[in-house]
């Protein structure tokens, strides 16, 4: 009668690497490099939908962040950090987005947007008719990347640190948040 693989020391140790492999890189793939934020990155407020559709440490030596960037370089001891955001009036009247959007994550790292006026692909307040979409398809950022792009400066390794609450202040001062769980490299 033949012996189990389960009798041979070295068939076993093979199986068992096998699934612990698995297990390991199965994890893996649920923090992608330009990873979406998941189902619960919407954040409404006075009537828009702000919509996290990523977010990512952007770096300015890698080519395809300088796009992003227009030239910027953060501070020493700072992180770049992207979100990637799409806004929707859900309100049956004119509304404007809200110019003060805030990234949170660990004590002592709470950043305002950074403000970028004339990058095409720039996050800026703006008037949305009532079903309007922000940014449009056929815009630049539309395009580019199918959203607009909020930049934050955050100290270095507060990123990483996760997770980061994206707020969004509403016209009665109030900032309503929600959590970001996850930002790639």
């Amino acid at each position: 009668m033949g012996a189990s693989a389960f009798t041979h020391p070295a068939a076993l140790v093979a199986c068992l690497a096998a699934v612990i492999g698995f297990a390991v890189f199965a994890g893996c793939a649920e923090q992608p490099m330009n990873n979406p934020v998941g189902p619960l990155s919407s954040v409404t407020v006075d009537g828009i939908v702000y919509t996290v559709k990523s977010a990512r440490v952007l770096n300015p030596g890698d080519p395809e962040d300088r796009i992003f960037l227009d030239g910027r370089r953060p501070a020493a001891g700072r992180t770049f950090v992207g979100l990637f955001l799409v806004m929707c009036n859900d309100a049956s009247s004119l509304r404007r987005s809200s110019d003060d959007l805030r990234l949170s994550g660990p004590p002592g790292s709470t950043a305002s947007r950074i403000e970028r006026e004339g990058s095409p692909l720039s996050y800026e307040p703006q008037p949305l008719t009532p079903r309007e979409c922000a940014p449009r398809p056929s815009s630049a950022p539309g395009r580019a990347a199918g959203a607009l792009l909020a930049l934050f400066d955050l100290p270095d390794g507060a990123a990483p640190r996760r997770p980061l609450d994206f707020g969004v202040e509403a016209l009665d001062g109030s900032v309503r948040r929600v959590r970001v769980v996850s930002v790639g490299e």
